[in-house]
């Protein structure tokens, strides 16, 4: 699994990021995770099609969707459905736009 390693920068300072981006053990995923990932991502290519966010590794990356996966014990459909209620989130409260704003 190719990870964006600037999605899990942790603040501004350069030195702090390097620091801390030394302490991470890469791969994150086994390849069945990988796997899985990329199934997840299949399911939801049409949510992610025409959303500013589907661009965005920090809401829409591997890592977050493994995050999902994890989280509802690797079942995809209901990582799916999870992932769906987010975008629902964003959409209602606009987050696309906060984002754009300020990262």
């Amino acid at each position: 699994m190719e990870v964006d390693k600037k999605q899990f920068n942790p603040g501004n300072s350069d030195k702090r990021a390097i620091k801390w981006d030394e302490t991470l053990d890469f791969p994150l995923a086994s390849q069945e995770e990988e796997e899985e990932v990329k199934e997840l991502r299949s399911l939801l290519a049409e949510d992610f099609a025409d959303r500013a966010c589907g661009k965005w590794p920090d809401v829409t990356g591997d890592v977050r969707l493994l995050r999902f996966l994890r989280g509802y014990d690797h079942q995809l459909e209901a990582a799916a459905e999870a992932v769906r209620d987010m975008l629902q989130i964003r959409d209602k409260y606009n987050m696309d736009e906060v984002h754009e704003s300020f990262a």
